[in-house]
């Protein structure tokens, strides 16, 4: 079962602004204008003075005028489809994410404050807070609204947890004694100055301590501009394995254990998101000649290799059945020669020698697709 990661970080990088006239593209002294907006600034230094007293995530210019007049401030944000097509190149060749609007129904309250896009593959889900509801203008609004999310959300799990067993009682006598165990977290996290969150949902259904079933939720919010919030999810590659009738508490160790690494994975793909946030220019994975991706079923990346006799090449097992795989190696001319790795955890790398040139087919038997190694 893969396992669902949402680690958000915020990022604040606009003053509150004071409500604009209508009609009208002048703000009411002490305010200046601001990026289209009306912000205060009470030591008139040409500075909204919320900015002065926050971290800023976007880049400010101020511009020269005449000397005569006052500099003025702008502070540039990356668009939604710059974030987009800036994420598909910070992971790049890992990942390749197709960014869609997602329809929800019955949405009220809080939900109703932002519009949603997520990435398939889920690994990204990006809010865009609508303007007439954008409170977000200090580090305590955002933990706000971060709180009210999550506190929804242990709402709406705790009762999806009891009608989950209520349920299955119509069609088992056994789930009369089952339980469930409902495990959540909220950790506030400091990303290079900026704040960030760390939300985690884990449910456990059992029966005598032996597991029916579970379900984990787990995520970073992150602050990408005004209107642009961005939850990291796990790794395409993350999965945990789990078995029914096992103990729920050995289930419960295993999940841990797994969030120990993938956790720092989950916080270093919030950096490189903040950065490209900050900057606009993706953080790309520096990919090397003698690298080769195995995507499972999506075959090789790059399909084709070239390294010298004796050097090495460097395989990337992120296959689509979130397991391990082995690789085997033909070379046929100028004679046969077969050999094969040891077993490549899912995310993991293993650096492979070759001594002897020629053309080598490499692939995962598992799988139909080739990839080739030039050996010369």
């Amino acid at each position: 079962m893969k396992m669902k990661h949402l680690l958000a970080f915020a990022i604040i990088l606009v003053a509150a602004c004071a409500v604009q006239p209508e009609n009208t593209w002048e703000c009411n002294p002490p305010s200046i204008m601001v990026a289209g907006e009306c912000c205060l600034d009470k030591n008139n230094n040409s500075i909204c003075d919320d900015i002065e007293a926050s971290p800023i995530t976007g880049q400010a210019v101020a511009a020269k005028e005449d000397s005569k007049q006052e500099k003025t401030q702008t502070v540039r944000h990356i668009e939604l489809d710059k974030l987009t097509t800036g994420i598909n190149k910070t992971f790049y060749p890992l990942g390749s994410y197709n960014f869609s609007f997602i329809e929800r129904e019955n949405i009220t309250g809080l939900e109703a404050t932002f519009d949603l896009w997520e990435a398939d593959p889920f690994r990204f889900s990006i809010l865009k807070i609508k303007k007439q509801y954008n409170f977000l203008n200090t580090e305590k609004n955002f933990s706000d609204f971060v709180n009210r999310r999550y506190n929804l959300e242990v709402r709406n799990t705790n009762t999806l947890g009891q009608e989950y067993i209520d349920a299955r009682k119509y069609n088992e006598d056994k789930w009369e004694k089952a339980k469930y165990d409902y495990i959540h977290d909220l950790e506030k996290l400091d990303l290079n100055g900026n704040t960030a969150y760390y939300e985690a949902h884990e449910t456990y259904w059992g029966i005598d301590n032996q597991l029916e079933d579970l379900s984990a939720d787990f995520k970073i919010i992150l602050w990408c501009t005004p209107e642009l919030i961005v939850e990291t999810y796990a790794s395409d590659s993350f999965a945990v394995p789990y078995f029914q009738g096992s103990e729920v508490s050995t289930n419960k160790e295993r999940v841990e254990e797994a969030m120990i690494k993938e956790k720092g994975n989950m916080i270093d793909a919030a950096r490189r998101i903040l950065k490209l946030c900050q900057t606009g220019s993706p953080d790309q994975i520096e990919w090397k000649p003698n690298e080769i991706l195995f995507k499972g079923k999506g075959g090789f990346y790059p399909t084709e290799i070239k390294i010298k006799a004796g050097d090495k090449a460097v395989i990337h097992n992120q296959n689509d059945q979130y397991s391990g795989a082995g690789f085997t190696f033909i070379r046929e001319k100028p004679s046969r020669k077969v050999f094969n790795t040891k077993g490549i955890n899912l995310g993991d790398s293993a650096e492979v020698t070759i001594e002897e040139a020629g053309e080598y087919i490499v692939f995962s038997p598992e799988y139909a697709r080739r990839g080739k190694i030039i050996v010369e």
